[in-house]
């Protein structure tokens, strides 16, 4: 009975200490890296940064106050970032990443002074690298 037990015991911490392999570590390290330029050209309002993060067919969706479907293409909000070159820089979080294989999900916050974005975006891995491929979002204003 002991003999089973530390058997069993020795299993259990085998199981307990293999961890995320390098390959996977890499691999959530290249998804930040793609939030880390969409961070980058949300808050310098710079679209080249956005456009290295973001698919070209994405699209940006979320509900408006009346709680219809609200959907913008990636040249609307380009257009929509340069009209607004001196915005003030927003704290940014990445809050959680879930992936499977070459599929991701991503919460991620952006904090200004008047409110809240809270992002989830969608990320495959196309071609070797992760992009974003929607983003659906939620904003709070204070």
């Amino acid at each position: 009975m002991k003999r089973l037990a530390i058997i069993l015991l020795a299993g259990l911490s085998t199981f307990a200490f293999t961890g995320v392999t390098a390959q996977e570590d890499d691999e959530e390290k290249a998804i930040r890296e793609t939030i880390q330029l969409y961070f980058k050209g949300d808050s310098d309002r710079d679209v080249k940064f956005l456009k290295e993060a973001f698919h070209p067919t994405a699209r940006l969706l979320t509900s408006d106050k009346n709680g219809n479907l609200a959907a913008m293409t990636q040249s609307e909000w380009y257009e929509l970032v340069n009209q607004t070159p001196d915005r003030e820089k927003p704290t940014v979080r990445i809050l959680s990443i879930d992936r499977a294989g070459n599929a991701a999900m991503a919460k991620t916050q952006l904090i200004r002074s008047n409110g809240t974005f809270i992002d989830f975006l969608s990320l495959l891995k196309i071609n070797s690298g992760w992009i974003i491929v929607n983003k659906i979002y939620h904003w709070q204003e204070n």
